[in-house]
């Protein structure tokens, strides 16, 4: 066989109940206190998000994700100021 570059992901499961499976896309949920886990757990019940993307809260990460946000269309930059971005979530305008 050849060596080649194959690009993969791995994927960590957090299991909740009445939901089963849901993703852990980035992030270690067990490395979090108890209490966050518990929280977590309680929100991905209420709003059962396809993933859970746990936050390092990084100045690269939040470049990624702003500059994600900007090519879905979600936040527009505002070119007044610097780093200002305005949000538009109601899917009616």
């Amino acid at each position: 066989m050849e060596d080649t570059n194959v690009p993969f992901v791995e994927v960590h499961y957090v299991t909740i109940q009445k939901l089963g499976d849901v993703p852990i896309t980035k992030g270690d949920f067990q490395e979090l206190p108890p209490q966050v886990q518990k929280w977590i757990a309680q929100m991905v019940q209420l709003c059962t998000p396809r993933g859970v993307y746990i936050c390092d809260g990084s100045d690269e990460e939040a470049e990624m994700v702003t500059q994600k946000l900007v090519e879905r269309g979600t936040l527009t930059k505002l070119t007044k100021y610097e780093n200002n971005y305005i949000c538009w979530t109601d899917p009616r305008v």
